[in-house]
């Protein structure tokens, strides 16, 4: 006792007790001495005995240590050792404050014991609400008790969320600045909620408040668990004793319909022991013995059954080794000695007083008499049968006569209907057969299905076709042939009515032949034709023309010499006559200008024999074979010549030929051909006077080609017009009487030279064309 006295006088003598308005109430000596050097203090306001900032850091310990229940530890300047504040908890507050650190650790005790005890308290309510209420009360009861186990219950808020079900002593549990610590409830391994408790500021949780929630989180998992098993046990319990009261009716339900069955079956039926006594028989077997109620049945063991030890015997033995014996053919005898031939079934079960047999007879007699006259008219029809034998002999063989032949026609049809489908296969045309409906029923092609618009799969249209042949062969029943252009190809359509035994048109067979090629063919003939008429008429003007040409070079020649001669005669007359003229001219002006025009003449007669010659040589015949060595710079040349006065109309005509070119294998006519249609076809895609058409010829050295640019930066292309600008009968010049076919017979020629042409342009950007020949190896 004195021991601990001298221990709470030293503890003392480190202690402050202050209260909530700053006054001290207790001074031990030893904090006097350490903290003031026991001089006189301010015992109305302790703070004004310190510095400034000492007394900031005072104050802030002494608010921090109530508001957060917890020791504070303030260093103040130039003090050696901390001073451990600690607030009470009592309703009026007071702080103590020690430099002796046992104080705080004593205090720390206390408080943890506190804690501990209200956690303690709180699972025990907490379990208690779950022993005594329903499930809800419970739970809302227990988010009280749950708040009041933790640290700060006045910022705390505890939440409990059972199947969306929430339980909550605040409403703001989702705000983002809270603090929370949360642990699922599970039942049976499936998460069903959750326990949440959350700080409304910046606190951590401790170790034992995470364990006390594991403790009550469990505590709830543990207490639904078990509410749910109580649940489906007395469900089972119900179910059992439902399905026992029903099982006891179905055996009593079933123990009455097998008397029932027993005493009003249509057959005999009777129970005996192993021996053969009767115990039991039903009304029909004693009618069948001729037994009223009540007469012994016993007698059957020696005299109901013929032969009745030895059938008896037979009949256990089989039923010891089966339990079920059936179809047993047996004689029984009545009480008067009248034998009735049953059918009898026997089953053997154990019962109270042992084993037992049960066995039902089937009287037979109507069945045996029935049987002996089947046996009757079998003899009597195998008498007949043999007679007939004779006939169907007779028929046989004239059958398999007809059999043979119809398999020989068999054969054939077979034979004729595969030749058939191999012909209909081998047609290219593609030949389809159509339904009312326009469908495709059958096509002689595979990549035609059936099911399929005969307009969308041949002609790849959304409508049906103008004039479409084949409705008008449904219409008229007859056959249809017409030719059509169907988009940009040709085709010969021929449509022929497949009739039924009803003279109604059932299908219609229609073949589709395109034409596109044979068209192009033909237009190309034309143009062949024409050129070929072309060429008579240039041959002929050629001629005309050379004739007088060949005069007037041959005289500008004599006329030249003779100026020559008659220039001097006529310098002498103008200086003796200053106003000499000719025609119209001064003798000066004429003199310098007339040798000048003759030159003009003499030249101009040059370049027309020149142009003469180059047409001509343009529109001659040629057999189109590719055996010349073609000089390629010569043949743009010759076609410049004839095209220049049309493209220099409204186009600057630039050329760069590059001079050493070596030669290809070709025909130059032909060249020549695909030139005068570029040049052509890029003067006309000139819409202004301010165009540029431009040649160039390119030897590619590396790939051995000679590579020909021609240029012009007119109205250009788009992509779609790029694809199809070789295509046969494809023009932008409807209105020009383009025929489609320039580009096109230029696309052949350069294919036939084993060379390459392709088309650069953009709209508004003009195009050019390039094309790649191969040179001699």
């Amino acid at each position: 006792m004195e021991r601990g006295f001298k221990w709470l006088a030293e503890i003392l003598d480190d202690v402050v007790i202050i209260n909530s308005k700053y006054s001290i109430k207790f001074l031990g000596r030893n904090i006097h001495k350490y903290l003031f050097n026991e001089k006189k203090i301010n015992f109305t306001n302790v703070l004004k005995n310190f510095s400034e900032s000492d007394a900031t850091e005072l104050k802030t310990a002494l608010k921090n240590s109530l508001d957060r229940k917890q020791a504070q530890q303030v260093k103040l300047k130039k003090k050696r050792k901390p001073i451990y504040i600690i607030a009470n908890r009592q309703q009026q507050p007071y702080f103590l404050g020690s430099i002796n650190k046992k104080i705080s650790q004593a205090e720390r005790i206390h408080h943890d014991l506190d804690e501990r005890v209200k956690e303690l308290e709180c699972l025990y309510r907490i379990s208690y609400e779950l022993d005594t209420n329903d499930l809800d009360q419970a739970l809302e009861n227990s988010v009280n008790h749950l708040v009041q186990a933790f640290q700060y219950p006045e910022i705390t808020s505890a939440h409990i969320n059972i199947n969306q079900k929430i339980f909550t002593n605040q409403s703001n549990f989702n705000n983002p600045g809270l603090v929370c610590l949360a642990r699922d409830i599970t039942v049976n391994d499936v998460k069903i909620g959750e326990v949440k408790i959350c700080y409304h500021r910046k606190e951590k949780f401790i170790t034992e408040e995470k364990k006390l929630l594991n403790e009550i989180t469990s505590l709830i998992s543990k207490t639904i668990e078990k509410r749910d098993l109580r649940i489906e046990l007395g469900q089972y319990l119900g179910k059992l004793e439902e399905l026992v009261k029903i099982k006891t009716n179905q055996l009593e339900e079933s123990r009455k319909r097998y008397q029932d069955l027993f005493h009003n079956a249509p057959d005999s039926i009777t129970i005996s022991d192993t021996k053969g006594q009767i115990i039991k028989a039903n009304e029909v077997f004693k009618k069948l013995v001729k037994y009223p109620d009540g007469d012994d049945l016993n007698y059957v063991k020696h005299k109901l059954i013929k032969k009745a030890t030895k059938t008896w015997h037979e009949i256990v033995h089989e039923l010891h080794q089966k339990k079920y014996l059936k179809g047993f053919e047996l004689t029984v005898v009545d009480k008067n000695g009248t034998l009735y031939p049953v059918i009898g079934s026997f089953r053997l079960f154990n019962s109270p007083q042992g084993e037992q047999i049960e066995a039902i007879f089937k009287d037979i007699s109507t069945k045996k008499e029935q049987e002996n006259n089947l046996i009757a008219q079998k003899n009597k029809l195998e008498k007949i049968v043999k007679e007939r034998t004779k006939d169907l002999e007779h028929q046989k063989h004239l059958l398999l006569m007809k059999n043979k032949a119809l398999i020989r026609l068999t054969g054939e049809c077979y034979r004729s209907r595969k030749n058939l489908e191999t012909l209909f296969s081998a047609i290219t045309d593609p030949i389809i057969v159509v339904d009312h409906e326009l469908n495709i029923v059958k096509s002689n092609k595979e990549y035609i299905n059936s099911g399929e618009k005969c307009y969308k799969k041949i002609f790849n249209i959304d409508t049906i076709c103008e004039n479409c042949p084949v409705i008008t062969s449904f219409q008229t029943k007859t056959s249809v042939t017409l030719e059509r252009k169907i988009d940009k190809n040709y085709y010969m359509l021929q449509a022929y009515p497949i009739i039924n035994k009803q003279g109604e048109v059932e299908n219609v067979l229609e073949v589709c032949n395109d034409l596109t090629r044979e068209k192009q063919m033909e237009m190309q003939l034309i143009q062949t034709d024409k050129l070929a008429s072309l060429g008579k008429i240039v041959s002929g003007v050629a001629h005309e023309i050379n004739n007088p040409n060949t005069f007037i070079k041959g005289n500008i020649n004599i006329l030249k010499e003779s100026l020559k001669d008659m220039l001097p005669i006529l310098d002498q007359i103008y200086c003796s006559n200053q106003d000499l003229k000719i025609a119209r001219l001064d003798y000066p002006v004429f003199k310098e200008n007339i040798l000048v025009l003759i030159e003009d003449m003499q030249e101009g007669t040059t370049r027309i024999k020149k142009i003469v010659d180059d047409l001509r040589n343009f529109a001659r015949r040629d057999e189109g074979l590719l055996t010349e060595s073609v000089n390629v710079n010569q043949v743009i040349e010759n076609s410049i010549r004839l095209v220049e006065k049309q493209i220099r109309r409204n186009s600057e005509l630039k050329i760069k030929l590059n001079p050493i070119l070596p030669k290809i294998k070709g025909n130059t006519q032909r060249l020549e051909q695909v030139m005068v249609n570029l040049l052509i076809n890029a003067g006309q895609a000139i819409e202004d006077k301010a165009g540029e058409v431009s040649v160039e010829s390119r030897w590619d050295q590396n790939n051995g080609k000679i590579i020909i640019y021609v240029k012009d930066n007119g109205s250009g292309m788009d992509q779609e017009t790029i694809q199809h600008i070789f295509d046969p009968f494809f023009t932008t010049k409807k209105n020009r009487s383009g025929t489609g076919l320039g580009l096109s017979i230029v696309y052949g020629i350069i294919e036939e030279h084993l060379g390459k042409i392709e088309v650069f342009s953009m709209p508004g950007q003009g195009s050019t064309f390039k094309i790649s020949l191969p040179t001699i190896s």
